[in-house]
């Protein structure tokens, strides 16, 4: 499988990547090890997962992340692989903005669950799940740069956000000189 380095970052990933919605959730165990490893052995070393995946299951939140962790207990560790999570997801119980998302605390929060779930020192690559346009982009922009001085997450992006919204946060990020997506100033 074809491997590039995304532009701004030192992640060399697969041209395709493992979408790990169901991961821990209807597929478990060994079932799960034989999929991830007719990836990995095709090539591929990008797993996806999110904070909120399996939310809608028995499994609840966040077993993907914790099934991927128990794949590198059972096959010896992580072998390479880039994992990409998403947090800053506003609860599916209500799909209301009742809270504000991603605000600063509920970043942190998801960024502290997902490092214990995936039993990681550092996030490689972080997406904001979802946005809340009535939140300012230099918040946001500020909050991830501050998860990144912490050494918490690596690179961030941003996912289900408006084209304006990205622009806005780049722009913001630029002139300050910040990350932004990837590597660069900005989302």
């Amino acid at each position: 499988m074809t491997t590039r380095t995304l532009p701004g970052t030192t992640l060399r990933l697969s041209a395709f990547c493992y979408g790990t919605a169901e991961l821990g959730a209807t597929v478990c165990g060994a079932a799960a090890d034989r999929l991830i490893n007719a990836f990995r052995d095709a090539g591929g070393n990008f797993l996806d997962t999110a904070h909120v995946y399996a939310c809608w299951t028995d499994a609840g939140a966040g077993s993907s992340e914790r099934a991927i962790a128990a794949y590198f207990r059972r096959n010896g560790g992580r072998n390479q692989m880039i994992v990409a999570t998403k947090g800053g997801h506003m609860p599916f119980a209500s799909y209301v903005h009742s809270e504000r998302y991603p605000s600063a605390a509920a970043i942190a929060d998801d960024i502290r669950d997902s490092l214990a779930r995936l039993e990681a020192a550092v996030l490689d690559f972080y997406w904001l799940h979802r946005d809340d346009p009535r939140l300012p982009v230099a918040e946001i922009i500020e909050t991830m740069n501050a998860e990144i001085r912490q050494g918490r997450i690596r690179y961030l992006g941003a996912s289900n956000w408006q084209v304006a919204r990205i622009a806005a946060a780049n722009a913001y990020a630029r002139a300050r000189v910040l990350r932004r997506r990837h590597g660069r100033p900005g989302l």
